[in-house]
């Protein structure tokens, strides 16, 4: 615009004088005409500063806007429309890294809460192209990639970019977890407690770490603390809805396991389906807990929400098996067992392979023992006894004793490989 300040202006003060020869042209330029050029300069770059300044604080403003849009759909539990919101943010402002982190974030843990973690990934890679292509040593960045290469199951490659973050930020608490959290996976177990213990010394008020540390306290077998520390993280009404159902979930199912605890293990229960409505851990535990407490159709009917929110968590089948089994209703509890043992090896709400082999043992031998409860000789039976005592040799002891109780694998009494594995 600059370039024809001088031309229009000369066509602006020419328009009303007579034509000039070419030697007089320079008595155009008088001090009043230097001034009025001087004015238009000055107008037109005023002019086009404000359209910029005004362009960029609408963009700030709608920006704005937006995040606060975000905010309240992730605090009320809607991570579709945060994870929108983010998306329309990413559109003004591409290179931004905190709304590359979150958005890529949002999209793994979207992914992570309905099963879908391999097309959350597939969803967040351009994203995570265009991230590190701008923002390749932003701390946040990196572990937000590392979190949605985690949730795919791609562990070795999460605990690289953990690591890279660290190396720009060693007391960043938040790669501090999730390098804690991805070590469980590689049964790394060990270091991943000492991690989390390094980042509660650091942020004490952050729900993921707090509930790492009542891990850490359960894994020592102080139940209480364990309990205490489930509940303070479902407490902090400043973080997402899902993960305090989570830790409210994790304390329920501890009660549980007191057994004389039962009304509050329901209680926990109840509040984190509250919550967070459609968690699928916490519609499970609430439904398991109804259901061995007398309101069995209430239980059955939490449980099989549970697995529409997400059919990927293997227990929640199981759970589901077992309740029907409990009332003789064998016909509809073998299906729900053996979905169970079928999503075992790709459930990566299971931490490390040896807990992996348990829980899969485990499994295969109620299956076998449903298939016998419901009359069935199939040769599966034996095969599913072997692996389950090859995953876990404690299940000898078990089968042995249910055998010998007379309630358990009386038809199988004949079978040679059988009578073989109660020797």
């Amino acid at each position: 615009m600059d370039d024809n300040v001088e031309t229009k202006a000369e066509e602006i003060i020419g328009a009303d004088e007579p034509e000039k020869l070419p030697g007089e042209r320079k008595a155009l330029f008088s001090k009043r005409n230097i001034i009025f050029i001087i004015f238009v300069i000055t107008v037109s770059g005023l002019i086009f500063f404000v359209i910029q300044f005004s362009a960029k604080q609408n963009k700030l403003n709608l920006a704005t806007q937006i995040a606060n849009e975000a905010e309240k759909a992730y605090f009320e539990g809607d991570i579709v429309e945060a994870k929108n919101k983010l998306v329309e943010m990413q559109e003004i402002f591409p290179d931004d890294p905190r709304i590359q982190s979150a958005l890529i974030k949002t999209i793994a843990n979207e992914g992570n809460l309905t099963g879908n973690e391999q097309a959350a990934y597939n969803l967040a890679k351009p994203y995570i192209d265009k991230a590190i292509e701008t923002n390749s040593n932003n701390a946040d960045v990196l572990v937000a990639v590392g979190y949605v290469n985690e949730i795919a199951g791609n562990y070795t490659e999460a605990l690289n970019y953990y690591e890279k973050a660290l190396l720009i930020n060693g007391s960043n608490a938040d790669a501090l977890f999730h390098k804690g959290h991805v070590l469980e996976f590689l049964n790394r177990q060990e270091e991943a407690f000492e991690i989390y213990k390094k980042a509660y010394e650091i942020n004490p008020n952050n729900l993921l770490i707090i509930s790492a540390m009542a891990k850490v306290s359960l894994f020592n077998g102080d139940m209480d603390k364990a309990i205490d520390l489930y509940i303070k993280a479902g407490n902090l009404s400043d973080t997402s809805p899902d993960f305090r159902a989570e830790a409210l979930t994790n304390a329920s199912i501890i009660k549980r396991g007191q057994i004389i605890y039962m009304a509050d293990a329901i209680n926990l229960s109840k509040q984190a389906v509250n919550i967070s409505p459609n968690f699928s851990p916490a519609l499970a535990a609430h439904g398991f807990n109804l259901g061995i407490n007398g309101r069995f159709d209430e239980g059955v009917d939490y449980l099989k929400r549970s697995t529409t929110a997400n059919p990927r968590i293997s227990q929640n089948y199981y759970f589901l098996g077992i309740l029907l089994r409990s009332v003789g209703n064998y016909e509809e509890a073998i299906p729900y067992l053996e979905q169970a043992y079928s999503k075992i090896d790709n459930d990566n709400t299971i931490l490390g392979t040896q807990n992996k082999s348990r829980i899969k043992g485990n499994t295969a031998y109620d299956l076998a023992k449903t298939y016998s409860l419901a009359g069935m000789t199939d040769e599966n039976i034996v095969e599913l006894l072997q692996t389950a005592i090859g995953l876990n040799s404690a299940l000898k002891n078990s089968l042995i004793q249910d055998y010998e109780s007379g309630k358990h694998f009386q038809n199988m009494t004949s079978n040679f490989e059988f009578r073989n594995l109660i020797i």
